[in-house]
């Protein structure tokens, strides 16, 4: 029955309707090579297994022409089995095109067995491939923690590394120039329980193939976060500069609203940019509004009017108590229109601070759950 319901089909759609099947029905997941003319197909085989989850299964990782032909067989993946805990597959995985090349395979393997236990320098190293994958593939970086995922810039020569500290909870990106060699620079390095101490994720911005890149002016790179802090989020724009590591703050929400930036309009190494954001408070909808965050000044872009004006009078508390094992949490509270102070009601509790969502104060003084 899963086989029966999980089979698809590849197909190319013209802008005339006409449609072109590719290969034959399978189990199947696939991604395009930038240039259009590979494809990467996934293929999920037998045995399955009642004892683990069906992406844990067996799989063929293949490289298709337009046609469903295989050019080059990546990598036949056993049923996933005897891995340590926390651990990963030995053998090839995260295995994707590079962004930033025509048709060129990127992928990890363990250099540790994929038993976090083991001491070593490095866990982790990248591979590349070439089409036509008639040669060997190439190193490409060695990672010292768990490899998480990889980044592109429009400069070619220039990739991020992410890699994951079980352990510690510790995440880390790193700058590698392919040109130049040498240390890589270290872009994000913090605790995954501090939510407070988050730079945001880069902003990000389409090349000319359709691959997103950061976007950037000059060595500056900017960053978009929810702003976790004391008294809420608080959502910022900041800019990094790639060569001096300086962090520069373009932008914040200010108490008492939520307000995100959503775009970035204009932009320059010389100066603040141009922004689009979106606004909201507890008493009015969401709205859009453009700002130049050099000159200043702001103008109205939208005026939605309140869809639910009879909710106006919720009030919104938020409330501080300490579990008994000594960990700081909050919860928010909502009180009806018209409460008066003192008056007991019947309560509901959607959310509850599970004992293992904060395992110590310090990591609860940044992450306590509502």
């Amino acid at each position: 029955m899963f086989e029966y319901y999980a089979k698809s089909r590849l197909a190319l759609i013209s802008l005339d309707g006409a449609v072109k099947t590719i290969g034959k029905p399978a189990i199947l997941g696939a991604s395009i090579a930038p240039d259009g003319k590979h494809l990467l197909v996934s293929t999920t085989v037998r045995p399955f297994s009642y004892l683990q989850g069906f992406w844990d299964f067996p799989r063929k990782i293949e490289v298709w022409n337009l046609n469903g032909e295989v050019l080059y067989t990546v990598a036949e993946v056993p049923l996933a089995t005897n891995i340590p805990i926390g651990g990963v597959r030995t053998g090839r995985r995260d295995i994707d095109w590079m962004a930033n090349a025509p048709a060129t395979l990127v992928w990890s393997e363990a250099l540790d067995g994929g038993d976090p236990k083991k001491e070593a320098d490095h866990r982790d190293q990248l591979f590349t491939q070439a089409a036509p994958f008639d040669k060997g593939p190439k190193k490409l970086v060695k990672i010292e923690q768990r490899f998480r995922g990889v980044g592109y810039f429009a400069d070619l020569t220039k990739i991020t590394t992410t890699e994951y500290d079980r352990d510690r909870r510790w995440i880390r990106t790193l700058l590698h120039d392919l040109k130049e060699g040498g240390e890589p620079r270290v872009l994000v390095d913090r605790s995954l329980r501090d939510r407070y101490g988050d730079p945001g994720r880069m902003v990000m911005v389409p090349d000319s193939a359709g691959n997103y890149v950061p976007m950037q002016d000059g060595d500056w790179i900017y960053r978009s976060g929810r702003g976790a802090s004391p008294k809420g989020d608080l959502p910022f724009l900041d800019r990094q500069n790639l060569e001096t590591l300086q962090t520069e703050r373009l932008w914040g929400c200010e108490e008492g609203s939520y307000e995100t930036v959503v775009d970035i309009v204009k932009s320059s190494a010389r100066g603040k940019p141009t922004v689009i954001t979106r606004n909201e408070t507890p008493t009015t909808p969401p709205n859009y509004r453009i700002a130049d965050l050099a000159g200043g000044w702001s103008r109205e872009l939208t005026d939605f009017p309140d869809p639910t004006p009879q909710i106006r009078g919720v009030k919104k508390q938020l409330v501080k108590y300490e579990r008994e094992d000594g960990v700081p949490l909050s919860a928010t509270l909502y009180l009806p229109a018209g409460y008066k102070e003192g008056t007991k009601l019947p309560s509901r509790r959607w959310k509850w601070a599970s004992p293992t969502a904060s395992t110590s104060v310090s990591a609860a003084t940044v992450t306590a759950p509502s």
